[in-house]
């Protein structure tokens, strides 16, 4: 769904914001569905045996900053890192140090490591939270696009999923409902469908 807006917001942050589905695509239940990084301070082996003992195979990858630092400079190997996984996540505490180590490569495929709290007693909900959500990255433009599934799910429930992320980011967009000019449905390959226009809906 792309969200088209009468204004652009004021203010806007690259971290991708959660935004929950009742319908997921992946899960962080299975390395069959989707592959995550999790960056983490230093040193690491604590994160990686605790994050061994949740059960989370999605959970393929534990870099310590240290080592996203040191082996990962030249463009490519940031390229090559960045098509190696689905999704990244990152420690709250080291999420500044990023922008420079990861490079815009990340930014440009909206692979930004989704913010989370390695410290949360209930590690597993947080992390499977992250991983199991769909993303909402709200930039300095008058449109924004979150994913809703993929077309083997089936219309049901791509119609639940659609109608709760739709009220979720309406929710998130400074002015709501009467900053939205357009939303849009489309595949990466296909034209813009309209499906709300200003105070009309397209049926």
């Amino acid at each position: 769904i792309t969200f088209g807006m009468k204004k652009i917001p004021a203010e806007t942050s690259v971290k991708p914001q959660l935004i929950s589905v009742p319908n997921t695509w992946k899960s962080a239940n299975s390395a069959e569905s989707v592959k995550v990084c999790i960056f983490t301070k230093d040193p690491h082996e604590e994160y990686k045996r605790r994050i061994k003992t949740l059960g989370l195979p999605s959970i393929v990858k534990v870099m310590p900053v240290s080592k996203l630092r040191k082996n990962f400079k030249p463009f490519e190997a940031k390229r090559q890192l960045c098509a190696s996984y689905d999704i990244f996540l990152t420690d709250c505490r080291i999420v500044a140090l990023l922008p420079k180590l990861i490079g815009k490569k990340f930014f440009e495929a909206k692979k930004i490591p989704v913010v989370v709290d390695m410290t949360k007693e209930d590690l597993k909900s947080e992390l499977e939270a992250a991983i199991n959500s769909t993303y909402l990255h709200l930039t300095s433009g008058p449109c924004c696009s979150v994913k809703i599934g993929i077309s083997s799910q089936g219309t049901l429930a791509l119609t639940e999923n659609a109608s709760q992320i739709i009220k979720q980011v309406v929710e998130k967009i400074p002015g709501g409902w009467d900053n939205i000019k357009v939303l849009n449905l489309k595949t990466p390959h296909s034209l813009a469908l309209p499906v709300y226009t200003c105070n009309n809906s397209v049926e």
